[in-house]
């Protein structure tokens, strides 16, 4: 009897003995194991539960490491990792692309729109640079704006096309540019600029387009600052066409968009409605014209009126006196 029971507390010793390495060395705990006597022993306990040489149980962590047990070594994941499942003895760092700025959790979160997140384990996302974009979730890299578009600022979840007059030639454009003189960017999302076409200019460097030439003046080459006036004796019908000559019986003056009548004489020509019409010379001759008639008029009435005076003052003087006296 004597040596069984010294058997069995060399056991008990041996036993938590290895207890005590195998938590030195990492286990998470140890439990007793039922039985009698002769085969009681402490083991350790099995993975994602946790012991200690006091309880007989083992206990099992919650999901994102709480455990059941407020006794028990089980704790949060911290910040930057997760945990889904119960009775682990790990925390996983959150994946690429994702981030967790809470300890305690089970699931990572993905990166938002306009954000990107290349390395794990991290609390936070990072926003996209001007000039890149970002239009999916849970990502590692931000992509460069496309030539043509632009991202001006952080963050952003695309990006915006040139307006009209402006260009991007390169990828990963934080603006846009306006065209230099001569040459345009005519539609949305432009790459390159184009020259002006022939009948067009643009004098400066910016966002505008180019201009038609006005009337009666033309241009024959692409990308040009300005227009040249139609020449005397010419007439430009269209801004991209060469001057056409006037006819001997037309007149042509400089900025002539078509050919005028010759007006003859006293004629002149009407510029709002080309037409030849009276000049001013011809209504003031018609004006004197006027006042001589009608000062002869008068003048004839007033010679007739002083002779039939004359008349009758003569007869007067040549009647003797009569006399009806009593």
């Amino acid at each position: 009897m004597a040596r069984f029971y010294t058997v069995i507390n060399f056991s008990v010793l041996l036993t938590y003995f290895a207890a005590d390495l195998l938590w030195n060395f990492g286990f998470l705990g140890i439990h007793a194991a039922v039985g009698n006597g002769t085969e009681g022993s402490c083991q350790a306990c099995p993975v994602g539960t946790i012991g200690n040489t006091s309880d007989p149980d083992c206990h099992s962590c919650n999901i994102s490491g709480q455990c059941q047990d407020p006794l028990s070594n089980c704790v949060l994941c911290p910040a930057g990792h997760h945990q889904n499942l119960t009775g682990q003895t790990v925390c996983y760092e959150c994946e690429k692309g994702k981030y967790q700025d809470k300890a305690g959790k089970a699931t990572c979160i993905p990166c938002p729109l306009g954000y990107f997140q290349n390395k794990r384990g991290q609390t936070s996302c990072l926003k996209c640079e001007k000039g890149h974009y970002q239009d999916a979730t849970g990502e590692t890299t931000c992509k460069l704006c496309q030539k043509g578009r632009f991202s001006g600022s952080d963050g952003s979840n695309m990006c915006m096309p040139c307006g009209n007059g402006k260009y991007c030639n390169t990828t990963g454009c934080t603006k846009c540019f306006g065209c230099p003189p001569g040459q345009e960017a005519d539609h949305m999302g432009a790459q390159n600029c184009t020259y002006c076409q022939k009948g067009s200019f643009k004098p400066s460097s910016g966002s505008e387009v180019c201009h038609s030439c006005q009337d009666g003046w033309y241009q024959l080459k692409t990308g040009q600052t300005s227009c040249l006036e139609c020449p005397e004796g010419h007439y430009c019908p269209w801004p991209n066409s060469e001057p056409v000559p006037c006819d001997k019986e037309q007149i042509c003056p400089p900025g002539s968009s078509a050919p005028k009548e010759d007006c003859k004489g006293l004629m002149t020509l009407n510029n709002e409605t080309e037409e030849c019409e009276m000049s001013s010379i011809v209504y003031a001759l018609i004006a004197v014209s006027l006042a001589v008639v009608v000062a002869a008029i008068g003048f004839v009435i007033l010679r007739k009126y002083r002779r039939n005076n004359e008349t009758k003052q003569r007869l007067l003087e040549r009647q003797h006196p009569v006399y009806t006296g009593w």
